[in-house]
């Protein structure tokens, strides 16, 4: 998982595992590498961004980036 200020960009492998024992006829699923990237509405702070994955599930908690005071100047 990697984040860019409002994107959040997740890259998986796909591995093909085959027990040593087993005889294969057909495989449906591909091996190798995908990824997708989402822009978010609001930046995010990566510092403290947390990723879990269980059960084949990830679940990803981001919160939102503190907002920049501005100053309004008056001449």
């Amino acid at each position: 998982v990697e984040i860019d200020e409002d994107v959040v960009r997740i890259t998986v492998d796909y591995k093909r595992e085959t027990p040593a024992d087993a005889k294969v006829l057909r495989v449906e699923r591909a091996s190798g590498t995908a990824t997708r990237a989402i822009r978010l509405p609001v930046s995010v702070d990566a510092a403290g961004a947390v990723a879990k994955h269980v059960d084949g599930v990830l679940q990803l908690t981001l919160p939102k980036q503190a907002p920049v005071a501005k100053r309004l100047t008056i001449n």
